[in-house]
């Protein structure tokens, strides 16, 4: 999803050409950006999309724990459930009444208290959604019988934001097929990440304005000077609106949720960014390019045996990614491997994931998980429990 707008201009010359979405987050909607949704509808819309990501979370967080066959089925079936269970919430349970929207209407906008009336007005404290979350999690991820106790195959999924976020899904099921119940574990980086991302670039481009003018102000006259004051004012307002819409992200939309599903949060998009330097110094081109890089980065370092760069052929920020993988590689030590999977027409290459999982492993443990029969694995014509109509 790079970023090709002509009016984009990362090096703070020109204002963002997503402001209206930016605006979104931080609670700022002007004149000129009005969609015609109501704040609080707005808030759960990006609700939505950080349940997206963690309903995608769980799923992988809880196969990596199933025993055999019959569990999976029955966790496919609880997960399933605990969708249609949350989608009922949003559509039936969670509009504030008359009462609720005037009191955020004439008290919402008090410096940081507004943030607790709006909280409780658009009734954010109702916790149908970490029941249901919490539900899930004590019976498929929380218990001790559950907890992963063997060695395995740690893999990432990044790249392009819309195509890993649309085949994480067949990727497990493929990864499942050929290693089997209890041995690898998988995480994905989710869409909401790239909402945070937008909040990161707004405050970098703002922190970068304020920095020109600092160093002009003692060669202007007077009269321009002021004109600077003014300016830098306005910068420092959106620097503090961006991190406003930072925190309520992360911590009043996301984080309660996370917790309740008993799964970590993905990294903070600004210590990505902060290790992405290391092989990006600038973050130029704006856009996910920096954001893989540094994911990358910091997965490679903590263990991660195989890190996927999924996205469509040619694709600027897949593209990039893969000219950039030696440096990746040479900067997290050497360790994990780093496979690119493009596709053309939407379908994964499977072929390229096979070999990445045989270079990974080595041929003797790859064929120990792929011959029916072998350690871990159930007899079968190539697992038809797991197909794409299982979940």
């Amino acid at each position: 999803m790079a970023d090709t707008d002509g009016d984009r201009d990362c090096n703070g010359c020109r204002e963002p050409a997503r402001d209206f979405l930016l605006q979104f987050m931080v609670a700022e909607e002007r004149e000129g950006f009005d969609v015609g949704l109501e704040e609080w509808a707005m808030l759960r819309m990006f609700q939505g999309v950080i349940l997206q990501g963690l309903f995608q979370s769980v799923l992988f967080e809880a196969g990596s724990r199933c025993r055999d066959h019959d569990e999976y089925k029955q966790m496919v079936h609880d997960h399933l459930q605990m969708k249609k269970n949350i989608y009922q919430f949003l559509e039936q349970e969670i509009e504030p009444g008359k009462g609720d929207l005037w009191f955020a209407k004439h008290f919402g906008q008090l410096p940081w208290a507004g943030i607790v009336i709006k909280y409780l007005a658009y009734r954010f404290h109702q916790r149908g959604l970490q029941r249901e979350l919490e539900k899930f999690s004590k019976k498929w991820i929380r218990p001790q019988n559950r907890q992963n106790t063997g060695k395995q195959m740690k893999i990432h999924i990044d790249g392009e934001a819309y195509m890993r976020v649309a085949q994480a899904e067949e990727i497990f099921r493929l990864l499942l097929t050929t290693l089997g119940f209890q041995r690898f574990s998988l995480h994905c980086t989710p869409i909401w990440s790239y909402l945070e991302y937008l909040l990161e670039e707004k405050i970098s481009v703002a922190e970068y304005k304020a920095a020109l003018l600092d160093a002009q102000q003692s060669q202007q006259e007077p009269e321009n000077s002021e004109e600077s004051v003014r300016e830098l004012k306005e910068l420092y307002k959106r620097m503090t609106a961006a991190k406003k819409g930072r925190w309520l992200l992360r911590m009043v939309l996301a984080w309660p949720l996370y917790r309740a599903a008993g799964v970590a949060m993905p990294e903070p998009t600004r210590v990505i960014l902060k290790e992405a330097r290391a092989i990006m110094p600038t973050l130029l081109p704006c856009g996910e390019l920096g954001p893989y890089v540094g994911e990358a980065l910091i997965k490679l370092r903590e263990g991660y045996e195989l890190f996927l760069n999924v996205g469509p052929e040619g694709c600027m920020v897949s593209s990039m990614g893969e000219v950039l993988t030696p440096g990746i590689i040479q900067k997290a030590g050497g360790r994990g491997r780093l496979q690119n999977l493009f596709s053309a027409d939407g379908e994964i290459n499977e072929e390229l994931l096979t070999v990445a999982l045989l270079k990974v492993m080595g041929p003797e443990k790859y064929y120990r998980a792929v011959v029916p029969g072998g350690r871990g694995q159930v007899p079968g014509d190539r697992y038809p429990w797991c197909h794409r109509s299982a979940v």
